[in-house]
């Protein structure tokens, strides 16, 4: 018989205060009894008080730090299989942390057992075929630390703290998408606890099916401990973060717009605006600037460097990691945080003086919100389209939509609903002028949705679009009794 879904326990998609919450005794019990389990030595149970169960228990966002149970961190694959054997035992909900960046409240907390990957850690290169182990517990910067030490590097994360296992899982946007795809698109097998606490290894041979189905299908087919990756020779980068005064917004505007027609693979730009509400000096544009190789092309960025700067950390020849660490994301641990998606095909002088102008309009001030973040991402395709593969998402490779989005900080939970309707409606408004101005699909058919910032509007039809009826006939296979569902974020029921 399915077990009762997590929803029965707490609205893990939608956006719900936990401050007040009483943890049912059970759970503690379940706690305990996953303890008197562990056959690891390394393995452990974080209580709440401690130091550890904090910090294993943050997140991002305040928003998705929920008060859990207790916090576990295996440190095997069959104490992986003991966990989710007893949460099916017992209907307990659970939570699986990584990095712990998705802003979705819910999505890898829980008021259940909160399930730490960071014993996953392990980086293993393998010089004959050119690909890695990489434990799911880590963040991509240890990951290119470790590979940079062979001069290599992987298809991952474009920022300090993202962690392997939650983008990994939906898809991957990277500085090398342009060169080589996403993230799934360069995982070549996957080291698989089942919902059912058995192990196994899936690849293109073994369960071609459920290989695809891992390939941006989110956290619904069981708890992966290890990827093996493809990873690519790596020499020094150029680029780093530059901040300009938000009144430039012309001049950005027109850098931007040259920058798209380089049509350069090497070259990379993840650029927005940050809105501080309560002051305009604290309001910025900026631009983190790329190239894949230890010298940038003439011409090619000259408009972003000519720019009236704040501050500027381009660099020649660097590291990849010393490129990252220019431009370190704030942890938003004291804060909330909501996000939601807004995927174009492209960016128009119109689209982005919209996007600025709806931003700072301040009808978010007066909600505790001190800060509103729009990120522009103007990725070139090619890669993308090149590698074509057979995934869960995207749902084609017609075109890519952009992952951008758009990200308010806030102090009140009391806030939650209208700060996530605010934002709702400044991306709608925002989606109906890239639809106005040709960025945005007519087609209902050709549009998606990206996990990484979906808010809990967003449906599954929207995320994988053709995908979703393979997925459902995958997770009948995998998790017959909705094991998984037991977790947060956006699910599949079969």
């Amino acid at each position: 018989m399915p077990v009762p879904s997590a929803l029965g326990y707490a609205n893990f998609i939608g956006d719900v205060s936990y401050s007040s919450q009483t943890l049912p005794s059970n759970f503690t019990a379940v706690c305990e009894q996953i303890e008197s389990q562990f056959t690891a030595l390394e393995s452990v149970v974080y209580w709440p008080g401690s130091e550890d169960y904090a910090l294993h228990t943050e997140h991002w966002s305040l928003a998705s730090s929920l008060p859990a149970a207790c916090s576990v961190a295996p440190a095997s694959p069959e104490d992986v299989g003991a966990i989710l054997r007893l949460v099916h035992a017992t209907s307990t909900p659970f939570g699986v942390k990584g990095g712990g960046h998705n802003s979705l409240p819910g999505a890898s907390g829980t008021a259940g057992v909160h399930i730490g990957m960071h014993k996953f850690n392990e980086v293993v290169y393998h010089e004959d075929t050119e690909t890695a182990y990489i434990g799911s517990g880590l963040d991509w910067d240890h990951v290119y630390s470790a590979l940079g030490e062979h001069d290599r590097l992987a298809v991952g994360g474009r920022a300090i703290g993202v962690g392997v296992g939650g983008l990994s899982l939906i898809g991957g946007f990277s500085w090398l998408t342009a060169e080589r795809g996403l993230a799934v698109d360069n995982i070549i097998a996957y080291q698989l606890v089942l919902p059912n606490g058995d192990l196994t290894d899936v690849s293109a041979d073994a369960n071609p099916d459920l290989f695809w189905a891992l390939k941006g299908g989110g956290n619904n087919f069981g708890i992966v401990t290890r990827f093996t990756v493809n990873v690519f020779e790596q020499g020094p980068v150029w680029g780093g973060l530059v901040a300009y005064p938000i009144t430039e917004q012309e001049l950005f505007i027109d850098a931007l717009m040259t920058f798209n027609e380089a049509r350069d693979v090497k070259a990379g730009i993840l650029t927005g605006f940050h809105v501080d509400t309560s002051s305009s000096d604290g309001s910025f544009i900026f631009a983190i600037l790329f190239y894949n190789g230890p010298t940038a092309p003439a011409g090619m960025f000259d408009k972003f460097l000519a720019m009236p700067a704040l501050s500027n950390a381009v660099l020649p020849d660097r590291t990849f990691l010393s490129f990252l660490e220019t431009y370190v994301l704030p942890k938003r641990a004291g804060q909330r945080m909501f996000a939601e998606n807004i995927n174009v095909k492209g960016y128009t002088p119109e689209l982005i003086r919209h996007m600025f102008t709806e931003a700072t309009a301040d009808t978010l001030g007066a909600f505790s919100v001190t800060g509103i973040d729009a990120a522009i991402l103007p990725i070139q395709d090619t890669g993308f389209k090149t590698k074509a593969l057979d995934t869960a998402w995207p749902p084609h490779r017609q075109f890519m939509l952009l992952p951008a989005y758009l990200e308010a900080q806030f102090d009140d939970a009391t806030h939650d609903s209208t700060v996530r309707s605010e934002l709702q409606q400044l991306r709608e408004s925002i989606l109906q002028v890239a639809l106005a101005e040709g960025q945005y699909p007519s087609d209902t058919t050709l549009r998606y949705e990206y996990l990484c910032s979906a808010g809990p509007a967003v449906t599954l039809d929207q995320i994988y679009g053709l995908s979703v009826a393979r997925l459902r006939q995958v997770k009948l296979q995998v998790d017959p009794e909705n094991i998984m569902g037991l977790a947060g974020g956006h699910k599949i029921v079969s």
